[in-house]
Protein backbone atom coordinates (compact mmCIF):
# COMPACT_ATOMS: atom_id res chain seq x y z
CA UNK A 1 0.00 0.00 0.00
CA UNK A 2 3.41 2.09 -0.07
CA UNK A 3 3.29 2.45 -3.51
CA UNK A 4 2.67 5.59 -6.02
CA UNK A 5 0.00 5.13 -8.52
CA UNK A 6 0.81 7.36 -11.85
CA UNK A 7 -2.15 8.66 -13.62
CA UNK A 8 -0.04 9.01 -17.03
CA UNK A 9 -3.24 10.26 -18.86
CA UNK A 10 -3.13 13.36 -16.64
CA UNK A 11 0.55 14.16 -17.08
CA UNK A 12 1.13 17.39 -19.51
CA UNK A 13 4.25 16.17 -20.63
CA UNK A 14 6.85 13.63 -19.83
CA UNK A 15 10.51 14.07 -18.18
CA UNK A 16 13.48 11.98 -20.29
CA UNK A 17 16.63 11.13 -18.70
CA UNK A 18 19.44 9.25 -19.88
CA UNK A 19 23.32 8.61 -20.27
CA UNK A 20 25.93 9.07 -22.81
CA UNK A 21 29.26 7.18 -22.02
CA UNK A 22 32.56 7.89 -24.07
CA UNK A 23 36.20 6.84 -23.71
CA UNK A 24 39.13 8.42 -21.40
CA UNK A 25 40.93 8.79 -24.52
CA UNK A 26 39.12 11.91 -24.99
CA UNK A 27 40.47 15.02 -24.69
CA UNK A 28 39.84 17.92 -22.33
CA UNK A 29 38.25 19.84 -25.81
CA UNK A 30 35.97 17.33 -26.56
CA UNK A 31 34.79 16.60 -23.02
CA UNK A 32 34.08 20.37 -22.61
CA UNK A 33 32.12 20.22 -25.73
CA UNK A 34 29.83 17.04 -25.08
CA UNK A 35 27.01 19.41 -22.95
CA UNK A 36 26.92 22.02 -25.42
CA UNK A 37 26.60 19.76 -28.29
CA UNK A 38 23.79 17.62 -26.33
CA UNK A 39 22.15 20.84 -25.93
CA UNK A 40 22.15 21.85 -29.26
CA UNK A 41 20.72 18.53 -30.35
CA UNK A 42 17.83 18.00 -27.46
CA UNK A 43 16.76 21.99 -28.54
CA UNK A 44 17.02 21.01 -32.49
CA UNK A 45 13.98 18.54 -31.58
CA UNK A 46 10.09 20.04 -31.81
CA UNK A 47 8.32 19.30 -28.57
CA UNK A 48 11.08 19.47 -25.91
CA UNK A 49 12.68 21.37 -23.47
CA UNK A 50 15.69 21.45 -22.14
CA UNK A 51 16.87 20.73 -18.24
CA UNK A 52 20.46 19.80 -18.24
CA UNK A 53 23.55 18.00 -19.45
CA UNK A 54 26.31 17.41 -17.36
CA UNK A 55 29.93 15.69 -17.09
CA UNK A 56 28.34 12.96 -14.47
CA UNK A 57 31.02 10.27 -13.29
CA UNK A 58 34.12 8.54 -14.08
CA UNK A 59 32.74 5.11 -14.46
CA UNK A 60 34.53 1.90 -14.64
CA UNK A 61 35.38 1.67 -18.26
CA UNK A 62 33.46 5.15 -19.30
CA UNK A 63 33.51 8.56 -18.91
CA UNK A 64 29.52 9.25 -18.05
CA UNK A 65 27.19 12.36 -18.80
CA UNK A 66 23.73 12.78 -18.04
CA UNK A 67 21.12 14.58 -20.18
CA UNK A 68 17.61 15.91 -18.48
CA UNK A 69 14.68 16.87 -20.96
CA UNK A 70 11.15 17.11 -21.40
CA UNK A 71 8.55 16.01 -24.16
CA UNK A 72 5.82 18.70 -23.96
CA UNK A 73 3.34 15.94 -24.78
CA UNK A 74 2.16 13.14 -23.01
CA UNK A 75 1.75 10.39 -26.07
CA UNK A 76 4.69 7.99 -25.47
CA UNK A 77 5.03 7.76 -29.23
CA UNK A 78 6.13 11.15 -29.34
CA UNK A 79 8.64 10.61 -26.80
CA UNK A 80 10.02 7.34 -28.19
CA UNK A 81 10.09 9.18 -31.71
CA UNK A 82 11.91 12.26 -30.16
CA UNK A 83 14.49 9.76 -27.98
CA UNK A 84 15.27 8.14 -31.14
CA UNK A 85 15.71 11.55 -33.54
CA UNK A 86 17.92 12.76 -30.41
CA UNK A 87 19.94 9.30 -30.21
CA UNK A 88 20.62 9.48 -34.17
CA UNK A 89 22.03 13.27 -34.04
CA UNK A 90 24.33 11.94 -31.18
CA UNK A 91 25.61 9.28 -33.24
CA UNK A 92 26.13 11.47 -36.30
CA UNK A 93 27.27 14.86 -33.92
CA UNK A 94 30.02 12.35 -31.95
CA UNK A 95 31.59 10.50 -35.36
CA UNK A 96 31.59 13.97 -36.93
CA UNK A 97 33.40 15.11 -33.79
CA UNK A 98 35.40 12.24 -33.59
CA UNK A 99 34.01 11.51 -29.99
CA UNK A 100 34.00 7.90 -29.30
CA UNK A 101 31.28 5.84 -27.24
CA UNK A 102 32.31 3.80 -24.46
CA UNK A 103 31.16 0.00 -23.83
CA UNK A 104 32.35 -2.20 -20.80
CA UNK A 105 35.55 -3.54 -21.02
CA UNK A 106 37.58 -6.27 -19.34
CA UNK A 107 41.08 -7.00 -19.01
CA UNK A 108 41.96 -10.77 -19.16
CA UNK A 109 45.34 -11.83 -17.82
CA UNK A 110 46.60 -14.88 -18.84
CA UNK A 111 49.68 -16.52 -16.69
CA UNK A 112 52.07 -18.95 -18.42
CA UNK A 113 52.58 -22.12 -16.65
CA UNK A 114 56.10 -22.90 -15.35
CA UNK A 115 55.58 -26.49 -16.11
CA UNK A 116 55.41 -26.90 -19.79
Amino acid sequence: MNSRIRNYRRIAERRAVFSVDVTYQMSSQQLESIPAMLRGIVEAQEWTRFERAHFKEYGDSALRYEVVYHVLDRDHTVYMDIQRAINLAIFRRFAEAGIEFAHPARTAHAQRDSTG
